[in-house]
């Protein structure tokens, strides 16, 4: 089971046979169902013959049982007898995550989303087989003392509930080694985050996170990382020592400078710093070699270094919304660019270099004063353009002649 759980998130389980019980659909004979399972999809039980239903559903032998809405009440009776891997729970209004929940001591999957618990039991240490756990789009702010019990448990999500203060249980799980609390009202990442020591993927999104521990610099295997929205301005030091990160999210927070510790990732290859208040870029973001990926939007940039094109690895490049008012000369060095988004600018004109792009397939140029309109039927590559109204017609023209695979819109409308 381990090699097929992936974190793409939510969950995609390898299935015998799946089979959802939903309002939407009344199988009043469940015995031809089962004959048909192959094209089973939703099936409603009625409350009686609990037993018979339990035996007619264990023979279809599937690996997971998706209830939504009031489904789940002609299935509770039951859930006791049922030997299922996986169980989803969707869209009611539990207060409470059942207690027969519990009794399925095989799980390796309990999901639970949109309902009005609050309270995540001490009986789940029962579920010793739990490999994945989300509980989302709820209320609940705290989770019990001997959650670390459950020595299996690989991925938690507790997405969209009510954590003020993180809930350090989940690191003390041996195995952990995906967590997602986006959603919650979390102010600080705690000392004890260095816990963590096997996590290789953490999202902290839309929470209220001011300050970082210095602790985090201790998660060495930790790979993807998501603090976009919320009010940092700064990171520790020791940030510099995650060298294992691949992907860094910190879009729409507080940064009025950028964070010199990111210069130190070498092994970074994506870095979203969009919607901030970076005044200017650090000489040493040219350490960053293998960044394929740069979204630095709607900051306060009035200059680009020229160590940005030593990022010769670079493939997409956000810059719409500065205030940028020249590139660098050599910024026909980033050769493999692909997509280019420099609109809402205050850019007059493109260096010579530009026309070495020869890989870029998207350039996105609307909003800027451009008063030298540069050659860009000599990017051969370009697929889409991106202009505004006052890009003069005749150019237009010979890039349509000498481009004809490149589409052009003008203010976003495509030039027919």
């Amino acid at each position: 089971m381990n090699k097929n759980i992936k974190t793409g998130w939510y969950i995609i389980i390898i299935l015998l046979v799946m089979v959802r019980i939903s309002s939407s659909y009344d199988a009043t004979n469940i015995t031809d169902a089962v004959t048909h399972a192959d094209r089973l999809e939703l099936i409603t039980l009625t409350s009686s013959q609990n037993k018979e239903k339990s035996k007619l559903l264990n023979d279809l032998r599937y690996k997971r049982l998706l209830l939504r809405g009031d489904a789940i009440n002609s299935v509770l009776p039951i859930l006791y007898n049922l030997n299922i891997e996986s169980l989803e729970i969707y869209n009611y209004p539990l207060d409470k995550i059942p207690s027969s929940v519990f009794g399925n001591t095989g799980l390796k999957v309990l999901g639970i989303a949109d309902t009005n618990i609050q309270v995540i039991p001490s009986e789940i240490e029962k579920l010793q087989k739990l490999e994945i756990f989300y509980i989302v789009n709820s209320k609940v702010s705290e989770i019990p003392d001997n959650f670390y019990t459950l020595t299996n448990l690989m991925y938690v999500v507790l997405s969209s509930n009510k954590f003020e203060t993180f809930p350090w249980q989940i690191l003390k799980n041996p195995i952990i080694k995906g967590i997602k609390l986006n959603g919650n009202s979390i102010s600080n990442i705690p000392d004890k985050i260095a816990q963590a020591s096997n996590v290789t993927y953490m999202t902290f999104s839309n929470n209220k996170i001011h300050s970082i521990s210095s602790s985090i610099g201790l998660i060495e295997k930790l790979e993807n990382l998501n603090l976009s929205d919320n009010k940092l301005q700064s990171l520790p030091k020791e940030f510099a020592n995650l060298q294992n990160i691949r992907k860094l999210r910190l879009s729409n927070n507080c940064f009025s400078f950028f964070p010199t510790s990111i210069c130190e990732l070498k092994n970074l290859r994506s870095l979203f710093l969009s919607n901030n208040q970076l005044a200017y870029i650090p000489e040493k973001i040219s350490n960053l070699k293998n960044l394929q990926s740069l979204h630095l939007s709607n900051n306060s940039l009035t200059y680009l270094p020229e160590e940005l094109t030593e990022l010769s690895g670079l493939k997409y490049l956000y810059l719409d919304g500065n205030t940028l008012n020249k590139l660098p000369d050599s910024f026909g060095n980033l050769n493999k660019l692909g997509r280019l988004v420099l609109s809402n600018n205050c850019l007059t004109n493109l260096p010579e270099s530009f026309a070495d792009l020869q890989k870029l397939y998207a350039l996105y140029l609307e909003e800027n004063p451009l008063t030298v309109f540069p050659e860009l039927e000599k990017n051969s590559n370009l697929k889409e353009l991106y202009l505004d109204k006052n890009y003069p017609k005749d150019k237009i023209e010979i890039i349509r002649k000498k481009l004809p695979q490149c589409q052009i819109y003008i203010n976003r409308v495509l030039l027919k």
